[in-house]
């Protein structure tokens, strides 16, 4: 059984109505992909809602390979891997200096060994 059936068509517009007003508050990109509609049936209703969007955008159809929000992902992959690359040097590089202090460490107590064995 639909709603409308269980009577519960309010409930449903209501919900639809808080479903479009989220939308509105969080805008979505949307990816588009063009097919032959020649043979697809068009309610007037249908036809009607294209044509105040084709208004509203104003002529702002973007026509891109990849979108922007891959874009910037690819961008942030790029500057992590730039980090890793970075932060993988200065772990070599302070191990090189751990290994150094060490051996330095170790002359430093042989001869203070030395020394007090003296005393």
């Amino acid at each position: 059984m639909n709603k409308i059936q269980n009577g519960d068509h309010h409930d449903s517009s209501s919900s639809n109505a808080r479903k479009r007003d989220k939308m509105k508050k969080n805008p979505m990109f949307v990816r588009v992909f063009l097919y032959n509609a020649d043979n697809d049936l068009k309610l007037k209703s249908t036809e009607e809602a294209e044509r105040i969007a084709a208004m509203r955008s104003r002529g702002k159809i973007e026509i891109t390979e990849e979108d922007k929000i891959t874009k910037l992902q690819n961008q942030m992959d790029r500057k992590f891997e730039d980090q890793y690359e970075r932060n993988d040097e200065m772990l070599k590089m302070i191990k090189e200096i751990m290994k150094i202090n060490h051996k330095n460490l170790k002359e430093i107590r042989s001869m203070n060994s030395k020394l007090f064995d003296r005393l």
